[in-house]
């Protein structure tokens, strides 16, 4: 869609590219990015965005107007449509444990990552 959408002229208009638009749009929204290339200029335009102003508000219905409701992720689809509100709602609370000890191992000498000590 690169080049052939209203993108394109946003993109000119805040003088960033329709890949730096789209990742900051990914982060405006809360989602996850997770940008690829091998391309060290690229790989540099990428994490630009991360010091990059939000989308203006009035911008962001350019997106909003590309939606055609396509998911990438058959097995996902349906998923997608969940609302988060519902999901959290159905996260059961943590158990509490049982018994005095606090996880330590009978071996005092057993491994663990460096980050629990």
């Amino acid at each position: 869609l690169f080049g052939a959408t209203q993108l394109s002229q946003l993109a000119a208009k805040l003088q960033k590219s329709e890949a730096e638009l789209c990742i900051r749009w990914c982060l405006d929204k809360g989602f996850i990015a997770i940008p690829k290339s091998v391309n060290e200029s690229r790989v540099r335009e990428n994490l630009s965005v991360l010091s990059m102003q939000p989308i203006p508000q009035d911008d962001m219905r350019v997106f909003e107007s590309l939606d055609r409701g396509y998911k990438v992720c058959a097995m996902a689809s349906d998923a997608m449509d969940i609302p988060w509100e519902q999901v959290a709602e159905s996260v059961p609370e943590p158990r509490k444990r049982k018994g005095k000890g606090n996880g330590k191992t009978a071996n005092s000498e057993a491994w663990s990552p460096s980050w629990c000590h």
